[in-house]
């Protein structure tokens, strides 16, 4: 299960991403849209650990992503 909590993430100033707590469950397949910049890309970066977010967590199997890398597996 990926868990996605109290993120936040800005880019000078505007706020790019702002997810208040989404639970992905194996199996369960999500689509996202919306126009450019919008935030889609941001939402899969901070899901694989490549950015840096101000505010809040992402875990893959209770492991934060950005703690540790054993979510890799």
């Amino acid at each position: 299960m990926i868990k996605i909590q109290n993120v936040q993430k800005s880019f000078a100033g505007t706020l790019a991403l702002d997810i208040e707590n989404l639970e992905l469950h194996p199996g369960t397949c999500i689509g996202v849209v919306g126009n450019n910049g919008a935030g889609k890309t941001t939402f899969f970066k901070a899901i694989l650990d490549l950015l840096k977010l101000d505010r809040g967590y992402v875990a893959v199997e209770d492991v934060h992503v950005s703690v540790s890398a054993a979510w890799q597996k």
